[in-house]
């Protein structure tokens, strides 16, 4: 290995930031059940033997999350950094995708290619808020692997929903706001998108210290199609937003994995989580956007307990009913789609109960409170919605999620 190669990595790895942010997960060479679900979620979803949530100290690498990985490995959860793939990862910030590791000469000397078995790997950066690296989210295969695209797309989507989990770690080991960072560290960044126009935003409720379940996404997929997601998991706490990250981590790989229907989604989702151990009640809807060749667009929704969406259309502004009950209520609940087809130039508004859920109003007040605000703003586009959304909302003791997306006129 050329010694500037290697001088690099090693300032990487002994990064006083780099060891602080590691430090404030508060993780160790110790199981912990919500990285062993990420684990578990890699290994099914990649089809590969080992899957692991590994985190690089200075001296050795710690396996969290593991699934798969066979003892001696599994009863210590660490090696020393000769058998470590993830140093590669640290050092670069970047993926580190191998074929064969005994051909590969970034890694062909690793002591791990004998000892754990690892030929084919695909690991990929887990990050704080600030961008540091503090290990790698893995696949391993003990036979050479061409790894695809679509394969490590997936990976790189989990990899950013692990991240979130330990960014709220962290957060929760600082003293400052809780519920600020869960907003930067949660909530991605809209897609761009061809046609549609989009706007979200995040309202932390007034307890400074107030973490809830809350979230939203959006993501791009081919032909055209948006899916959108808004849910609210029950709970305001760590716990509870460490469980919607899970949650979201799930749903985000299994629309980009699975083609069906919202319901069959709701309901894969919904047996996932039961399977993994993750408990607790949520509101989800998840829905699709693809543009209709006649002109406009179709929307087809599954809601599972959650506040009904609205559409503004020219001057009306109509509540689109039809929910089932919520998400982990109980076993084989039946869950339903529904469809509306969106004329060009109308306006979809999803949020959470915060929005219109208040100790001063019943949610009939809110709800005539918020048609008001969007009759008063139609036309806008989605930003300035938003907008007048946030200066219109009475916060109080939950958070606000809301997401816009408008379609082109004609």
């Amino acid at each position: 290995m050329d010694a500037t190669m290697g001088d690099a990595r090693h300032r990487a790895l002994v990064s006083p930031a780099r060891l602080g942010s590691l430090s404030r997960t508060g993780l160790d060479s110790l199981a912990d059940p919500a990285l062993d679900r990420f684990a578990e979620m890699v290994r099914t979803v990649l089809r590969v033997p080992v899957a692991l949530v590994t985190l690089v100290d200075a001296d050795r690498q710690f396996f969290p999350g593991a699934c798969g990985l066979g003892e001696p490995w599994l009863g210590s959860r660490e090696t020393p950094l000769s058998h470590s793939f993830c140093q590669h990862v640290v050092a670069t910030a970047e993926p580190l995708i191998v074929t064969d590791a005994r051909l590969d000469p970034r890694v062909s000397d690793n002591l791990a290619i004998d000892d754990l078995g690892v030929v084919g790997y695909a690991g990929m950066p887990l990050t704080d808020a600030q961008g540091e690296v503090l290990g790698s989210l893995c696949a391993i295969d003990h036979q050479p692997r061409d790894w695809t695209a679509a394969e490590l797309s997936l990976l790189a989507a989990l990899a950013v929903s692990c991240s979130d989990s330990l960014r709220l770690r962290i957060a929760n080991h600082r003293t400052e706001s809780a519920a600020a960072t869960m907003q930067k560290a949660l909530l991605t960044a809209l897609p761009q998108h061809e046609h549609l126009r989009m706007a979200a935003r995040y309202l932390p409720a007034h307890h400074e210290d107030h973490v809830g379940g809350d979230w939203y996404d959006a993501i791009s997929l081919d032909g055209g199609r948006l899916a959108v997601v808004i849910g609210d998991v029950a709970g305001h706490s760590i716990d509870a937003a460490a469980r919607m990250s899970e949650y979201r981590g799930m749903l985000r790989t299994l629309l980009i994995d699975r083609h069906e229907p919202p319901s069959a989604l709701l309901r894969r989702l919904e047996h996932t989580g039961r399977a993994l151990g993750l408990d607790g009640i949520a509101t989800v809807l998840v829905a699709y956007l693809d543009p209709d060749p006649t002109g406009g667009h179709t929307l087809t929704w599954s809601n599972a307990g959650h506040p009904p969406p609205t559409l503004i259309d020219g001057d009306e502004v109509t509540l689109l009913t039809g929910r089932d009950p919520l998400l982990g209520a109980g076993r084989r609940i039946s869950r339903r789609n529904h469809t509306r087809h969106l004329t060009p130039g109308s306006t979809l508004v999803l949020h959470t109960d915060g929005l219109i859920e208040t100790r001063s109003a019943t949610i009939d007040e809110g709800v005539d409170r918020l048609h008001k605000t969007l009759a008063a703003n139609a036309g806008a586009e989605p930003g300035e919605l938003a907008e007048a959304l946030v200066a219109g909302a009475t916060l109080g003791d939950d958070d606000v999620a809301i997401l816009i997306i408008a379609t082109p006129g004609e």
